[in-house]
């Protein structure tokens, strides 16, 4: 018999420091943002931010179908980045345990490693 009083539910704990990730010679990676802070990207870098329950981190694409996939239902006033994350003095990157075609960073990324892909709309 079960008892009405009790429910059940789960937790998913992911943890901060994941598998790194290690770079390849001239990898390319992509991120998507809205196109209001591209000139504040394109001056300061990308800078580690949180997004509901996520801790600061800058999320980037291995696959570009993949970042245009995830946009896709906010295409209007968006960008793709191209980041160059190959330098792994600056960078340490992270696998995302959610998305094999995802890594992060939790460390600033410079303009200098920046530059504008393709505007999607």
């Amino acid at each position: 018999k079960q008892n009405p009083k009790l429910f059940s539910f789960s937790i998913i704990v992911e943890a901060k420091f994941g598998e790194v990730y290690h770079q390849k010679p001239n990898e390319v990676f992509y991120h998507a943002t809205d196109k209001s802070v591209l000139h504040k990207i394109l001056t300061k870098g990308l800078v580690p931010r949180s997004q509901g329950n996520f801790p600061e981190r800058i999320y980037l694409g291995k696959s570009l179908s993949e970042i245009i996939n995830m946009v896709e239902s906010n295409l209007n006033n968006m960008v793709i980045l191209k980041v160059d994350v190959s330098n792994v003095k600056l960078f340490k990157l992270y696998r995302d345990q959610r998305n094999s075609t995802a890594v992060f960073t939790y460390e600033n990324i410079p303009p200098s490693q920046i530059q504008v892909f393709e505007y999607l709309v």
